[in-house]
């Protein structure tokens, strides 16, 4: 049993893993941005919740102090879980700034203000874990989504720095997303590559079981991602079917 620290902790996939968690006697420390979205939410899982905290994550410069308050309460925290993001819309991204700024923000800028504490006081502990979600759109820029996936491919590189800073004590996992049918994008068009909240905490949790560096979620990404990264720029903008 472990006490595990799970920020956007009233996303789907993150509710998901807690309730995998939970029937294994794992307890949580959960922090989501309000109350409303969260209470509902975790009915399933009271026995099992230590704390629930609420801020606004993408407010950079009030994470290090949430951080602090929680480990210094909660010193027996030996997982870190950061579903926390914000999808957003391409085309708003590309007609404001505030828009752009804000996928930036919130995908990267926010998580790795998250990260510096964290990963301070787990190396205080000498030991512990942190997975991070990450997205298959950060591994190509595409016109329909190169803003949030531009963060999320730039979350990834951070995170291989501090694997590499945190070895071998702390484990580190990047768990690179595929598309899951989620609220998040009830205004998508749904096919074969959408997977469930369900399915997908199943492959998270094994990852985080076995300290893997990079996940992705489903595994077959794995693969197609690798053939999106190598194909010429000038060969993937005439595919119109992977480009966009």
């Amino acid at each position: 049993m472990g006490q595990i620290l799970i920020f956007g902790a009233s996303s789907t996939v993150a509710l998901a893993c807690a309730k995998i968690w939970a029937r294994r006697g794992d307890e949580f420390i959960l922090v989501a941005r309000t109350r409303e979205r969260l209470t509902p939410k975790i009915q399933g899982l009271r026995n099992s919740v230590l704390a629930e905290y609420f801020q606004d994550l993408g407010d950079c410069g009030e994470n290090q102090a949430l951080v602090d308050e929680i480990f210094l309460k909660y010193p027996r925290i030996d997982k870190v879980f950061i579903a926390h993001g914000y999808l957003g819309g391409q085309a708003e991204s590309e007609n404001t700034w505030q828009e752009a700024e804000k996928q930036i923000c919130v995908n990267y800028m926010s998580v790795v203000s998250l990260l510096h504490p964290c990963a301070d006081h787990l190396s205080a502990r000498g030991k512990g874990q942190i997975a991070v979600l990450t997205s298959v759109a950060g591994q190509r820029g595409r016109p329909r989504n190169y803003t949030y996936g531009s963060a999320k491919g730039g979350l990834s590189i951070f995170l291989q720095g501090l694997r590499s800073r945190l070895w071998p004590r702390i484990a580190v996992t990047d768990l690179v997303l595929g598309p899951v049918d989620t609220p998040m994008t009830k205004d998508h068009r749904k096919n074969f590559s959408f997977a469930t909240a369900e399915s997908a905490a199943l492959k998270i949790v094994s990852a985080v079981d076995r300290r893997v560096s990079r996940a992705f979620v489903p595994g077959y990404w794995r693969w197609v991602c690798l053939l999106v990264r190598l194909m010429p720029e000038a060969v993937f903008q005439r595919l119109k079917f992977l480009r966009d």
